[in-house]
């Protein structure tokens, strides 16, 4: 016959281990949160970057765009000058304004078309913040889960050691095959 202490010091092991698990499961998975809240952060970073590259980029396009139009505007005026024609009036100066005006709209629309890329890039990485501050929740979430697991293995475990103690026993009397209550205390033996 296994002595009753065996039983307990199994179920308070039992216990113990799960207790802990649970713990460690908790902290580990509040970790994992914390790990994809930093990426989220890192991930805005690199938008914020990549929005800056974009506005750099779209300046430097302004400018070269501003440029070619200056180049055909001076070609303009030369070919005409050439020509002999009056560049101050009439077909001559509506075509080049014409021309200037078709390459500001350009320009603009180049701008806008460049400002709504950063106001994109730019809004995923505020979404990357919204993702963070999730993670995070999610990981105090786990870890206090963790923590109530815990402590609902400890209070099983109480309850199974108490259980085991105030449950009553029965040998059998092997002269008239019926069952007594036995003198151990709590483990149900034959």
């Amino acid at each position: 016959m296994i002595p009753v202490w065996v039983y307990y010091a199994f179920m308070a092991a039992t216990t113990a281990v799960q207790v802990y698990s649970s713990v460690q499961q908790g902290k580990f998975q509040r970790g994992m949160a914390e790990y994809n809240a930093s990426l989220a952060e890192w991930n805005k970073k690199v938008k914020q970057r990549e929005a800056q590259a974009l506005g750099e980029k779209m300046q430097y396009e302004i400018k070269q765009k501003r440029r070619q139009k200056d180049l055909l505007t001076s070609r303009q005026k030369a070919l005409y000058a050439k020509a002999g024609v009056d560049i101050e009036s009439g077909s001559p100066l509506l075509v080049m304004l014409d021309s200037v005006d078709q390459a500001e709209q350009d320009i603009m629309m180049l701008d806008y078309a460049r400002s709504l890329d950063i106001q994109r890039v730019l809004a995923g990485g505020e979404a990357m913040d919204f993702e963070a501050a999730l993670f995070r929740a999610e990981g105090r979430f786990r870890e206090r889960a963790g923590y109530l697991g815990a402590m609902g293995s400890l209070l099983k475990g109480a309850a199974s050691i108490y259980g085991m103690g105030s449950r009553p026993t029965f040998d059998i009397e092997p002269e008239q095959g019926t069952l007594v209550p036995s003198e151990g205390v709590g483990i149900t033996h034959w």
